[in-house]
C-alpha cells in the first residue's frame, strides 16, 4: 500500500535514530542529516502531488448565471507523484553500516529495504462553480487523513494530513464547435502533514567499554520516539486548453508555482539494561533534540515549472477524468483521476 511504504520510508529513520544513538552509545551517525533529507524531499514533492487535486478536462466549465443549465460540479480527484527514495534511504544504509561496524548485529533485526520509488498519495473533494456574468469559474479542494495506528515491524506510527485551496479561471476563449476552450487562471494551496512514530529494540551488548565494569553480557532495551511535520504553502498560475470531441475532451496545459514552508522534526531516546539482578541506565544512552526550519517566506528564485495533459470521459451528467504532470526542472512525475458529477 502506498500509505504503508510511506510510513515506511519514516520508519528507516527512526530506526536509524534508535540503532545509531542508543545502541552504539556515542557513534557520530548524521541524525540531523537524515531528517534534513527527508524532510527536503517531502517538501518537494507535496506541491506536485497537491497541485494534481483541482485539475478538470474542461478549461472552462461556462457560467452559472445566467446559463441554463447553470454550469457546476462536484466530485473526487486521487493523485500520486512518484518519488525517488534514493536520497534518504542512503543516508540510513550509511548509518546501519556504521552501526554494524561498532557493534555488529545490533540492527539485524531491521529491515531498512524500501522500493527505489514510491508514490505518494494524495485526494481530495472537489468542486467547480461557473462565473456570474463573466466568463470565469471557481474550484475549490480540500482532503484530511489521519492514521493513529500504523504498524511496520517494531515500529508504531501516526500520519495526519490535511489540504485545502482554490483556484480561479478566466475564458480567454470560451471554445465552439471548431474552436477550443481555453483559460488562465491561480490558485492558492495550504498542506499540513505530521509523522510520527515509536520503536524500540532489545539485544545483548558488552557493557565494559561504557562505563560499566563487570559486565560483559548485558540485555539492553533502546526506545526512541520521533516526529516530524511540514506546513506548506503553495501559489499557482496556469494556463489550459480543451476541446470536446463527443464523449472525449482531451487537455494540456501548464503551470508555475512557488512555496513557502516550514517544517519540523524531534526525536528523543532512551536505553536500559538488565544483567542478571542488576539493571539500570545505560551511560550516555539517552538524549533528545529538536529543529525547526523555516524559508522565510516564498522562494521566488525556485519557481517549479509543470506540463500536464489528460483526457476527460463526459457522459450524460459523469465526468471521468485521467491525466499527467511532468515537472521538468526536477523530473517529478505526477498522475490524477477523477470522478464527477457536472452540469
Amino acid at each position: 500500500m502506498t500509505i504503508r511504504n510511506l510510513f515506511k520510508s519514516l520508519s528507516v529513520f527512526a530506526a536509524a535514530s534508535l540503532l545509531s544513538t542508543a545502541s552504539v552509545f556515542g557513534a557520530n551517525a548524521d541524525i540531523d542529516k537524515a531528517f534534513e533529507s527527508f524532510t527536503d524531499k517531502v517538501t518537494e514533492v507535496l506541491p506536485e502531488t497537491t497541485t494534481q487535486l483541482g485539475v478538470w478536462s474542461d478549461a472552462y466549465i461556462g457560467k452559472l448565471f445566467p446559463s441554463a443549465p447553470p454550469h457546476f460540479g462536484i466530485g473526487l480527484t486521487v493523485s500520486g507523484t512518484f518519488m525517488n527514495t534514493k536520497e534518504f534511504s542512503s543516508t540510513a544504509e550509511a548509518i546501519v553500516n556504521e552501526i554494524n561496524g561498532k557493534t555488529p548485529g545490533a540492527s539485524k533485526d531491521f529491515n531498512f529495504s524500501i522500493p527505489n520509488t514510491i508514490p505518494f498519495p494524495a485526494y481530495s473533494i472537489n468542486a467547480r462553480l461557473g462565473g456570474i456574468i463573466l466568463p470565469f469559474d471557481v474550484g475549490l479542494y480540500g482532503s484530511y487523513l489521519k492514521i493513529n495506528s500504523l504498524k511496520f515491524e517494531d515500529f508504531t506510527g501516526t500520519i495526519t494530513y490535511y489540504s485545502f485551496g482554490g483556484d480561479i479561471r478566466y475564458a480567454v476563449m470560451k471554445g465552439s464547435t471548431l474552436l477550443p476552450k481555453i483559460s488562465v487562471g491561480a490558485g492558492y494551496i495550504y498542506t499540513h502533514m505530521a509523522l510520527g512514530a515509536e520503536g524500540s529494540s532489545t539485544y545483548t551488548s558488552d557493557l565494559t567499554a561504557h562505563g560499566i565494569p563487570g559486565i560483559t553480557t548485558a540485555t539492553v532495551t533502546a526506545n526512541t520516539d520521533m516526529n516530524t511535520n511540514f506546513d506548506l504553502h503553495t501559489l499557482f498560475v496556469q494556463a489550459q486548453v480543451s476541446k470536446k470531441f463527443f464523449i472525449l475532451t482531451p487537455y494540456a496545459g501548464m503551470r508555475a508555482y512557488v512555496t513557502a514552508s516550514k517544517n519540523h522534526y524531534d526525536y528523543a531516546y532512551s536505553s536500559t539494561y538488565k544483567a542478571g539482578a542488576l539493571s539500570g541506565n545505560v551511560p550516555n544512552g539517552s538524549g533528545s533534540e529538536a529543529h525547526d526550519y523555516n524559508s522565510n517566506g516564498f522562494a521566488w528564485g525556485k519557481i517549479q515549472p509543470q506540463l500536464y495533459t489528460g483526457l476527460g470521459l463526459n457522459i450524460l451528467f459523469f465526468d471521468c477524468t485521467v491525466g499527467g504532470c511532468w515537472n521538468p526542472r526536477n523530473n517529478l512525475w505526477s498522475a490524477n483521476v477523477s470522478a464527477r458529477f457536472k452540469l
